[in-house]
């Protein structure tokens, strides 16, 4: 599956309208945090606790296996917990996807390079799979990048949070008569969930919904551009978020991202 007319609708209006743009207000909203019995970060600390304190003296083969253990289990919590902030979770729970599939979403959704975490997840395939020892030397690395991980998805939820909808208006001062009339509401809604857009150009309006159960690849894609508009506010220029945007819209056409569709 490629972009659909509506991510390319979104597209054109953000490449041809943003920067008449400005953030005009918004509303937060409480996201749902899963009931697990443990965290990411007390994962974390489970695989901080078999590294230990001494950088020089040298794992034992038990505490490696726990280690790497402990840093999956961190990975696959903290990756649930996102999930189940947008209301994603029991969706992917019916299709018992898979670490990479999940990952995999995550990347088109721009929040992280899955490179590295794959390659954990193969060392601890290895580990289950193939019987072999996890390298020793790689795991303090291995433990900074699950760190990372857990910490830019924590970024990730308190921008939801503080941000579920956002408005977008014309600058007032601007006299150019085919740009006055813009405006884009955005909204992630929680029940369906989905990405709602909201466009307004010329007194004609579009109104694009990109829901999660329906096609998972432009979902992503709606969420990727609804981050960099939070992004936009005040962190990153327009000219980047079209750039980013651009780079996922590609990705999209080319059909690198998340495969297929989700059962509702």
């Amino acid at each position: 599956m490629t972009a659909s007319n509506d991510s390319t609708k979104l597209r054109d209006f953000i490449i041809e309208n943003m920067r008449y743009l400005h953030h005009d207000g918004g509303v937060g909203a409480g996201i749902d945090l899963p009931a697990f019995e443990f965290t990411p970060l007390d994962y974390l600390k489970f695989a901080q606790n078999e590294l230990g304190n001494d950088i020089a003296s040298p794992m034992s083969i038990p505490s490696s296996f726990n280690c790497v253990s402990h840093l999956k289990r961190a990975a696959d919590c903290a990756i649930d917990t996102f999930l189940h902030a947008l209301n994603l979770y029991e969706l992917f729970k019916k299709r018992n996807l898979k670490f990479e599939r999940k990952i995999e979403l995550l990347r088109s959704m721009g929040l992280f390079n899955p490179r590295s975490l794959n390659k954990l997840n193969t060392m601890r395939n290895k580990m289950e799979h193939e019987y072999k020892a996890p390298e020793s030397t790689n795991l303090e690395l291995y433990f900074e990048l699950i760190q990372g991980f857990i910490y830019a998805l924590d970024g990730s939820m308190h921008m939801l949070a503080y941000d579920t909808i956002m408005d977008f208006e014309s600058d007032t001062s601007n006299n150019n008569e085919d740009t006055r009339s813009l405006s884009m509401n955005v909204e992630y809604s929680f029940e369906k969930p989905s990405v709602i857009f909201k466009l307004e150009k010329n007194e004609e309006t579009d109104h694009l919904e990109f829901v999660a159960s329906n096609d998972t690849e432009n979902f992503a894609f709606a969420v990727n551009l609804f981050f960099l508009l939070i992004r936009s506010k005040s962190l990153i220029s327009v000219e980047s978020l079209s750039e980013n945007m651009l780079l996922a819209y590609e990705s999209l056409e080319k059909g690198n991202n998340a495969k297929g569709k989700i059962a509702g």
